[in-house]
């Protein structure tokens, strides 16, 4: 496997159970919360010990709408990383 010398953009929304795919959810229903924060998110990227950044832009498929999102350099896939945000937040959710 080739390590990605790119940063990953990961939106809150792509974790957002409220959301449909179409509408910008990225994650199945399992792996998505109702509304993530920003620092859930963060909290969850600090404890994976990954590189990362945080900034507010819109999305491509959106533009009207900002939102915070990171930027993440990691030597995995951006599919991996999206299914362990979303099972450390879902597992967070459930201990509150």
């Amino acid at each position: 496997m080739s390590v990605n010398k790119d940063n990953f953009v990961i939106y809150p929304s792509y974790f957002n159970s409220v959301l449909s795919r179409s509408s910008g959810r990225k994650q199945p229903l399992s792996e998505s919360v109702k509304r993530p924060t920003s620092d859930e998110i963060e909290k969850i990227l600090k404890s994976l010990n990954f590189n990362f950044t945080s900034k507010t832009k819109s999305r491509p498929s959106n533009p009207l709408q900002t939102e915070d999102c990171f930027l993440v350099n990691c030597d995995i896939k951006k599919s991996e990383l999206l299914h362990l945000i979303g099972k450390d937040l879902k597992k967070s959710r459930q201990t509150q």
